[in-house]
């Protein structure tokens, strides 16, 4: 190995499920090849070496903190996806070295700020491993025979599907998540030919 690296993984939780299990199996995998690895989390199962839960925004005065989930709750009752989560800014502060990549899984589950990619990507290496389809459309995670997420969303055929929406603003989600991306840097992997194809 010509150089060690420090790697930050981003996922949902460390706890059972898909994607946590590949981001735990990945870390470990790191450890072992002399790596600096690290997994930043939106919940854990409990304290580990290692793995950083990712600040809430519960910060602030408490009239600060009022406004600001009057402000998410307004959003979410309009459809829009929930990106309110300013602990994602300070993901590069969390382990005791800068990451020198930033490997990122699932980023839904209200706990990840998608806004933050732009400036991550320009600082950092910054790579995506899909697990599921929810980057690619206005809020599902598959859209199942929908392909609406091809030319923008919009009349979403079921709001119902995971992560469900309130209301349709599929169309405007969509569109945000285009614009952040157009501005980002980003490495992209999927675990299989077909969700590949999707990207």
């Amino acid at each position: 190995m010509d150089k060690a690296l420090r790697i930050l993984q981003v996922n949902t939780s460390d706890g059972p499920g898909g994607a946590e299990a590949v981001s735990r199996r990945l870390w470990g995998a790191y450890l072992r090849l002399g790596h600096r690895s690290w997994l930043a989390v939106g919940r854990s199962r409990g304290p580990e070496d290692g793995i950083f839960v990712i600040p809430d925004d519960a910060r602030g005065s408490r009239w600060s903190r009022l406004l600001s989930r009057a402000a998410r709750a307004w959003e979410r009752s309009r459809g829009w996806e929930d990106f309110h989560h300013p602990g994602t800014w300070k993901l590069p502060d969390l382990p005791p070295e800068p990451p020198d990549v930033i490997h990122c899984h699932n980023l839904h589950g209200s706990y990840f700020d998608l806004r933050a990619l732009p400036r991550m990507s320009a600082r950092f290496p910054v790579f995506l491993t899909l697990h599921d389809a929810w980057l690619l459309s206005g809020h599902c995670a598959h859209s199942l025979d929908c392909e609406r997420w091809k030319t923008g969303c919009g009349l979403c055929p079921d709001l119902s599907l995971y992560p469900a929406v309130q209301r349709d603003a599929t169309a405007f989600n969509w569109r945000r998540k285009r614009a952040l991306y157009e501005r980002s840097r980003l490495h992209v992997a999927a675990p299989s030919r077909w969700l590949m194809d999707k990207v």
